[in-house]
């Protein structure tokens, strides 16, 4: 699994992808890890498989609100994505269908994509594609 800064190009920029042909359990899981009071942070770069293009940083962690993705430094892609539990778990079951369903597929969820009411719209969208070249 590859996870990735683009900057720019689109309307859907600045965005993060996380994609590849192999499982999203990892990430996942620890999307429910986090709902579930089990961690309090995941670094999904270091997520067993996890390959950093370009340095590309994510750290997911648990707050007292949706605060969304931000840049957590300015000399490489580092990225903090903070939400409550409950809106880890509402990620969980967003995602769930990448546990139960082969093929190609996309999700968006952060960004202004990403319309449920109780998740904080972020400046910088991540998708998830289990299409080899990340397409979404």
């Amino acid at each position: 699994m590859k996870i990735e800064f683009i900057e720019k190009g689109a309307s859907d920029y600045p965005l993060i992808r996380i994609y590849g042909e192999a499982s999203f359990n990892a990430l996942i899981d620890s999307f429910i890890k986090l709902a579930n009071e089990t961690v309090d942070e995941v670094v999904v770069d270091k997520l067993p498989g996890y390959e950093a293009i370009n340095g590309c940083h994510l750290l997911l962690a648990v707050g007292s609100s949706d605060e969304g993705i931000t840049n957590s430094h300015d000399l490489k892609p580092s990225f903090k994505w903070v939400m409550t539990r409950s809106s880890w778990d509402d990620l969980a079951a967003l995602a769930e269908p990448f546990y139960k369903f082969p093929g190609y597929c996309f999700q968006w969820l952060a960004g202004s994509e990403v319309r449920m009411a109780n998740l904080a719209k972020s400046s910088i969208a991540l998708v998830i594609s289990t299409y080899p070249d990340g397409q979404w």
